[in-house]
């Protein structure tokens, strides 16, 4: 975008240089440097414009994307804690279950 607007400016100046320094009648020479303002200014406007669309396209295109990762991360990260929570209820229960055993084996039988 640097590049467009400093090639019209620079385009712009060159040829107002170049009008100014011409051998022509003052009104003449204002005329037609208005003329190339005018070319200049409606170059300028346009290349603004597809700039714009331009970005409001990939802006869109970004804020899709950006949707679509989230989607995917959040379902991944329902996924990983359910696995998370069951791995966790799986080792209790074993743990529990160890410590009943060991406990039983410990402890002394009561006779009923």
């Amino acid at each position: 975008m640097k590049f467009v607007k400093g090639t019209v400016i620079g385009a712009a100046l060159g040829a107002a240089a170049a009008l100014l320094l011409a051998p022509r009648k003052g009104k003449e020479t204002r005329k037609r440097l208005q003329q190339r303002a005018h070319v200049a200014v409606d170059s300028v406007a346009d290349q603004a414009d597809k700039a714009s669309d331009t970005l409001g396209r990939e802006a869109k295109r970004l804020r899709k994307e950006a949707d679509r990762k989230t989607k995917q991360l959040s379902k991944k990260a329902r996924r990983t804690a359910t696995e998370v929570k069951q791995d966790v209820t799986e080792r209790t229960q074993q743990t529990i279950n160890k410590a009943s055993r060991t406990a039983k084996q410990k402890l002394p039988k009561r006779d009923t």
